[in-house]
């Protein structure tokens, strides 16, 4: 009877714990004890964010008061060196503040009417193209981009440059020639008139000695009437050749005249031949072509729509 009511399912004696019981008794203790500590772990956690927050607003709050202080003490800087600074150049670059801003509007505006330029045209579809085209007849543009194009390519042409230079290099000898007989033509008149003067001042001479063989004849001196005769003769001799000089290099400077027409004429043909062999079609030089325009067409008044102005023709034209 005893040993059946001393028996026990937890163990050997009333007192005695297994080890099952006691790791579940271990957990229960542990569990406990988490569920104690959590709400006063929760309660640190609030109290810490908390100050962080209050710390967080009051440097907030210092940081605005100090950008206030700055931002104040800038503008009354700012105010300061207005103040001392020249009124004029105050105004003027109040002024280049307005023209800045107006011309970024400006430019502003400008693109957007280019975008929806653009898009008309090239989203518009048929309908555009065929106005264009219809506007772009109806003024005849397209013969005057032909007129333009034409002198255009005149201008480009390099026939009339090469032409040029080949004028001058076919010209070059005969205008040397004509040169050289020019400059011998000068230098023969020039001796010519040497010449003469030296004939006259010698026919001069000789008609002063014959005059003082005169007065001796008359005085009865033979011998002085002589000499001065004899002296006489031969000058007037003398101013004879020297004419007679004088009257032979006017004739080789006549001659050398007359013959530099001639020159000039050979110049002319040598540089026209050699023109023609570099440019056949005798296409403008540019500088001939500078001094005309195209003229644009104009329309009948008939035919002018609304908004649509003739266009005025200008000096000397091209078509």
């Amino acid at each position: 009877g005893s040993s059946h009511f001393g028996s026990s399912p937890l163990g050997s004696g009333p007192n005695e714990v297994t080890p099952a019981l006691r790791q579940q008794q271990h957990h229960n203790s542990i569990r406990s004890d988490r569920c104690s500590r959590t709400p006063a772990m929760q309660l640190g956690f609030l109290g810490i964010w908390a100050k962080l927050l209050v710390l967080a607003r009051v440097l907030a709050a210092e940081s605005t008061a100090a950008a206030i202080a700055s931002s104040a003490s800038q503008n009354s800087a700012s105010a300061a060196t207005r103040a001392e600074e020249n009124p004029a150049i105050a105004r003027y670059r109040e002024l280049a503040q307005h023209y800045a801003q107006d011309a970024k509007e400006a430019e502003e505006g400008a693109l957007i009417w280019s975008e929806r330029s653009r898009a008309l045209a090239y989203g518009g579809g048929g309908v555009t193209k065929r106005k264009t085209r219809k506007a772009l007849k109806l003024r005849g543009v397209r013969s005057f981009a032909r007129r333009v194009w034409g002198v255009e390519k005149v201008l480009r042409d390099p026939r009339p440059v090469k032409a040029e230079k080949a004028a001058l290099k076919a010209e070059a000898p005969y205008l040397k020639a004509l040169n050289d007989y020019t400059m011998a033509k000068m230098s023969y008149a020039s001796t010519a008139q040497g010449y003469e003067a030296h004939s006259q001042g010698d026919l001069s001479l000789a008609r002063e000695l014959f005059g003082y063989a005169r007065q001796y004849q008359l005085e009865g001196n033979h011998e002085a009437e002589n000499n001065f005769d004899h002296q006489s003769v031969q000058l007037l001799k003398q101013a004879k050749q020297m004419k007679g000089v004088a009257d032979d290099y006017l004739a080789k400077a006549e001659v050398i005249a007359r013959s530099l027409p001639a020159i000039q004429g050979m110049a002319k043909a040598a540089r026209s031949y050699a023109a023609w062999q570099e440019n056949p079609e005798g296409v403008l030089p540019p500088q001939q072509v500078y001094t005309a325009t195209v003229a644009p067409p104009s329309l009948p008044a008939a035919q002018l729509g609304a908004g649509m102005a003739p266009m005025g023709s200008g000096p000397p034209t091209l078509r």
